[in-house]
């Protein structure tokens, strides 16, 4: 379903848990908007992890958080929705980054499209 900010909006206040991801080769749009999105979810009191296949570029490591950024060709373990970011599909995700989550939500959010499912 593509939604509108306030359908996107709804699906992540009625969620607690999420895994932030963008595409392969992150650069300084993606890892901008995972960290943003992820200072924003702290502030509404929800869990949050950052999970990319590929490294941060390095004139991107000095961003605040961008610590918190885990490495991994697989994600498991639960979380109530997977944000993929900057991604058009979650094809074009996943093909990077395997998703093996008890999340039943997938939040797409790119400059050509928006959905919550």
């Amino acid at each position: 379903m593509t939604g509108s900010a306030a359908v996107v909006a709804a699906a992540i206040h009625a969620r607690q848990s999420f895994i932030l991801t963008s595409h392969a080769r992150p650069d300084g749009d993606a890892v901008g908007s995972q960290l943003a999105l992820a200072f924003a979810l702290d502030a509404l009191g929800k869990q949050v992890r950052l999970v990319d296949r590929d490294p941060v570029p390095s004139p991107y490591r000095a961003f605040p958080g961008v610590d918190r950024v885990e490495l991994a060709s697989a994600v498991e373990g639960a979380a109530d929705a997977v944000v993929l970011l900057g991604a058009a599909t979650r094809r074009a995700r996943t093909s990077r980054v395997s998703t093996a989550t008890t999340s039943s939500t997938s939040i797409t959010i790119s400059a050509t499209r928006t959905t919550a499912r």
